[in-house]
């Protein structure tokens, strides 16, 4: 399996976050849990993985992925 941090996922998320934000960024992702199905290998935060069987919840991945798309990101 594939570290986060080399991840496609990761890689491609911190190209439309703040610099200053990929720490955080990088520790969200580590909390995904590797039980249930996840692909960091694709680019979109959409199909990576369940969000609401993380622990973060449904709604943090949503609101992420909605201020990437509104910002004009594909990758949310």
């Amino acid at each position: 399996m594939t570290a986060v941090k080399d991840s496609v996922l990761y890689k491609t998320l911190c190209k439309a976050v703040r610099r200053e934000d990929h720490a955080e960024l990088l520790r969200m992702l580590e909390m995904v849990p590797n039980e249930y199905p996840n692909n960091l290998d694709r680019r979109r935060l959409v199909y990576a993985f369940s969000w609401a069987q993380t622990p973060q919840g449904f709604g943090y991945w949503k609101e992420l992925h909605v201020l990437l798309r509104e910002a004009g990101h594909a990758c949310s």
